[in-house]
């Protein structure tokens, strides 16, 4: 009988866990990411590289906030792809190389949009 109750207060625990990682998660970072990468998207269009390397800044302080975070729920391979794709975001901002910031771009858009669902695809 007291199995029965630890197994139940056990899967009651990890429930209440998952939904507060993904709640908190999705408010505190999911957001503010996804603009910080529309907004680098949208200087490198208008060719404004002051700006988008202004905002790849604010992008790489909340990645270094976000991946200690991130690895409970993600891949060791889509987590090195989404710090190499920042990194090379980076790159591409000091090249003032529009095409390769936003086929970046595309690539972590891909990344985080797999990334905050509850059951991220391989």
């Amino acid at each position: 009988m007291q199995n029965k109750y630890i197994d139940l207060t056990l899967v009651i625990l990890i429930i209440i866990i998952f939904t507060l990682y993904f709640s908190v998660f999705n408010q505190v970072y999911s957001e503010k990411i996804m603009n910080i990468i529309n907004q680098i998207e949208q200087n490198a269009r208008d060719e404004n590289w002051q700006k988008a390397d202004l905002a790849n800044d604010k992008l790489k302080e909340k990645w270094q906030n976000a991946k200690k975070i991130l690895l409970f729920n993600f891949g060791a391979e889509e987590y090195l792809t989404l710090s190499n794709t920042i990194n090379k975001l980076a790159a591409g901002i000091k090249a003032e190389d529009q095409g390769m910031i936003l086929s970046d771009i595309l690539i972590l858009e891909n990344i985080w949009s797999n990334y905050i669902k509850i059951v991220p695809e391989p």
